[in-house]
């Protein structure tokens, strides 16, 4: 494993955009999904920020991009039942991902998706979201 030191964050997420993005455009010339796990949060927004750059100034298909949240918080909601808060609170893991990820990977229109609404999707139960 090779480790890179990054002067700022800035660095860091313009080199990793530059490798997820083409994650995404490989994957896509080959028919297959590529897989983005997505934490929440202050610390990746370089990187999120970055991609959304890239795509404005180099459009691809992202129509293949699975997007997964790494974490969410659950609240009771009767009985024995864990469900995750609206997406409209400021502490959702999914609202952060709409917001601050599909909407800036929307931003550029050839990685629109069929789902205009920039939404991620409910996968079932292991919460996975899908563009």
């Amino acid at each position: 494993m090779k480790v890179e030191v990054h002067d700022t964050p800035l660095s860091i997420g313009e080199h990793l955009a530059e490798r997820i993005v083409d994650g995404i455009r490989a994957r896509g010339s080959e028919g297959r999904a590529y897989v983005l796990g997505c934490p929440g949060g202050r610390s990746p927004m370089p990187v999120y920020e970055a991609i959304g750059r890239r795509l404005k100034v180099e459009p691809i298909n992202c129509s293949r991009l699975v997007i997964v949240m790494m974490d969410e918080y659950l609240q009771a909601s009767g009985g024995d039942r864990l469900t995750p808060p609206p997406s409209s609170v400021h502490f959702s893991c999914r609202g952060f991902g709409e917001r601050e990820i599909v909407g800036r990977i929307n931003a550029a229109p050839p990685c629109r998706t069929s789902h205009s609404s920039g939404k991620l999707l409910d996968a079932g139960p292991k919460q996975s979201r899908r563009l």
